[in-house]
This record gives C-alpha cells, structure tokens and sequence, in this order.
C-alpha cells in the first residue's frame, strides 16, 4: 500500500510446455515443439468505497 486507498502491484510468470507428436501413421512424418512464454505485469490499484 502506497497510501490509504492506493497500492501497486507486480507479478510474473513463465510458462513453459513441449509437445511431441511423431506417431502419426505415416513414415516420417511428426512434430515436435517448445512453448514458452514470460510475462509481467504491473500497475497501480486505487481503493475507494
């Protein structure tokens, strides 16, 4: 809290995920993958009521 009705606030993340498809019926064929993505987020609340 910053003040009586005002507070800020940060907060992050990272999420990650693999994937892997190669049993697909045909020779050779298949994929496989990474997904990962950070993030943050910040800001300012205002109380009031």
């Amino acid at each position: 809290m910053l003040s009586e009705n005002l507070a800020a606030y940060c907060e992050g993340k990272y999420i990650y995920a693999s994937f892997q498809f190669e049993d697909s019926g045909l020779v050779g064929a298949g994929t496989k993958g990474v997904y990962q993505a950070p993030g943050v987020v910040a800001g300012v609340a205002w109380y009031f009521g």
